[in-house]
């Protein structure tokens, strides 16, 4: 039976699948995904990088051209604001293949915090 889904929301389904199985593979328990049923983004959140290594590793990533926006921004001056980096990540624009090696390059600026 064919699919009832337009071909771009297939393709975002297959895009997003794509991101969170790249995430957990790469993260594994450290990674938290949170969204992932609306819109074309996930929030990652890496409940152990305190929020204070948020700046080195957002240069890091993007000097490796992945293009990660944080968390923080959205949720300054909140008393509840969370303590650790969280990560907004789109994928509507980008292929499977694009999401595999920018998921690879976001471990390796993570790994260059430790």
């Amino acid at each position: 039976m064919a699919s009832c889904r337009p071909p771009t929301s297939r393709r975002n389904a297959e895009r997003q699948q794509a991101l969170i199985t790249a995430l957990r593979r790469r993260f594994g328990d450290r990674v938290r995904i949170e969204g992932a049923a609306a819109g074309l983004h996930v929030v990652a959140w890496f409940d152990d990088l305190p929020l204070k290594h948020e700046e080195a590793l957002i240069k890091a990533a993007r000097a490796k051209g992945v293009g990660i926006y944080p968390v923080s921004a959205l949720v300054a001056g909140r008393r509840n604001a969370r303590k650790t980096v969280g990560l907004v990540m789109g994928y509507s624009a980008l292929e499977v293949a694009q999401i595999e090696r920018g998921c690879k390059l976001l471990a390796q600026a993570v790994a260059e915090l430790d």
